[in-house]
């Protein structure tokens, strides 16, 4: 029997993590590593996940690499010191802030070739400046640890997937067509469970609603 679909509805959300530096023995090996050897670098955390490694430039160009070079030599090969086993990560964004003083680049994870909502890698390099080369000196995380078996596949459609949501009448008119073109995501719930979700935004009588739906 098929299960029934699930939609979940966020109107705003108001967050508070409550953070601290990660005590020795309590972070993954690969993260401890990285500790060990950049004494001065340090890990925060929320609950048992990383959300920052921040210290004294821990990672510092070689010469001719770009900025764009240096965070991607991070994610290559430091990626698991933030705190989930080897993350598929895609480069999404770079900007660069403080007049051209530093280059933020963003990525974005992804399991089993789906985008993971809400996830997100920020690293800012400080872009050289005299004899200083470019360097990294925080990476922001927020990430989902891949589970050891494979998601479970997809148990509805598109079309099923918004038939629902049109559900109550209120939501979007009730019309299907009225939302937003959907998105395949990896979704996870407050428990840490992962689904591949359907997700898209409709709107109604009382605003917007952003929908996720398996």
């Amino acid at each position: 029997m098929r299960p029934m679909p699930c939609v979940v509805t966020f109107l705003s959300v108001l967050c508070v993590i409550s953070t601290a530096v990660a005590e020795p023995g309590g972070v993954s090996a690969a993260t401890q590593s990285f500790l060990d050897a950049h004494p001065q670098t340090r890990m925060m955390v929320s609950g048992e996940r990383a959300v920052a490694l921040y210290g004294n430039a821990f990672m510092v160009a070689n010469p001719g690499e770009t900025t764009a070079a240096l965070a991607q030599r991070f994610v290559d090969n430091q990626r698991s010191a933030l705190g989930v086993d080897n993350p598929n990560l895609e480069l999404v964004n770079s900007v660069v802030i403080k007049n051209g003083q530093i280059e933020v680049l963003t990525y974005r994870q992804r399991i089993e070739g789906l985008p993971v909502y809400g996830s997100v890698v920020k690293i800012p390099v400080h872009v050289a400046q005299g004899q200083t080369p470019h360097n990294i000196g925080y990476v922001g995380v927020h990430l989902v640890q891949h589970p050891l078996a494979a998601l479970p596949a997809d148990a509805i459609t598109e079309a099923e997937a918004k038939q629902t949501a049109a559900n109550p009448p209120a939501v979007a008119g009730g019309d299907p067509a009225a939302f937003s073109p959907a998105t395949k995501y990896i979704y996870e719930e407050p428990n840490g469970t992962l689904h591949r979700a359907w997700t898209f935004t409709g709107y109604g009588e009382n605003g917007g609603y952003r929908f996720f739906v398996d």
